[in-house]
């Protein structure tokens, strides 16, 4: 994984694919989302951790949400999910979670690189100018990811997540679009475009310099 070929463009990260969900992929989704070590992250809403596999598809499959399966470049086999929710939102915000189903031979950083990909596809290809995400307090894998990629800590709301008999803060991080142009000019969206090619760079300079 030396090979710049092999590195998503302006980073260390492997590159990584992304298909669509399919109803074929309902069992295997479920499987995922319903384990106990995953779903005590989660909220689908109202507090509910786990949904039965049809609601689970139609969240994933709304055409409010974008939900991505994503593989290692060169292999189909799906290791993880990325979704964007709200994606039609007038206001052009959206939020992002993603998650590993399956552990073993990837490149490390693969979920990194998943997320990466989720931000550039929500803000070149679905005009997002905000994206967003919370994190349970003491998920310090996804922590590092966060970080990594430049997403801003914004806040905490303080004693919002159950989890385990116990009540834990979640915290709030979100990166606008002239942020991400910034650091991640030439990452590829799902359809291949990027920030660079849709001739942002002076635009997110201005409005940054305007902002300072």
């Amino acid at each position: 994984m030396n090979a710049c070929h092999d590195l998503i463009p302006g980073t260390d990260l492997p590159r990584v694919n992304f298909s669509p969900v399919g109803f074929d992929h309902a069992d295997m989704l479920h499987a995922w989302l319903s384990d106990d070590r995953v779903c005590c992250w989660l909220d689908f809403g109202g507090g509910r951790q786990q949904l039965t596999k049809l609601a689970l598809y139609a969240l994933l499959t709304s055409k409010r949400n974008l939900a991505r399966l994503f593989h290692p470049a060169g292999d189909a086999t799906p290791i993880g999910l990325v979704c964007m929710t709200d994606i039609d939102n007038p206001m052009g915000s959206s939020e992002v979670w993603g998650m590993r189903g399956l552990y073993g031979t990837a490149p490390k950083h693969i979920a990194t690189s998943a997320m990466l990909t989720a931000l550039a596809t929500g803000f070149v290809d679905q005009g997002r100018e905000v994206m967003g995400s919370w994190l349970v307090d003491g998920n310090a894998p996804s922590m590092q990811i966060h970080r990594k990629l430049g997403l801003t800590e914004t806040g905490r709301q303080r004693a919002r997540h159950r989890m385990h008999g116990r009540l834990h803060d979640r915290v709030l991080f979100d990166i606008t679009r002239e942020e991400f142009i910034q650091r991640f000019p030439d990452v590829p969206s799902e359809t291949g475009r990027t920030c660079r090619s849709m001739g942002w760079l002076g635009t997110a300079d201005q409005m940054l310099a305007a902002a300072a």
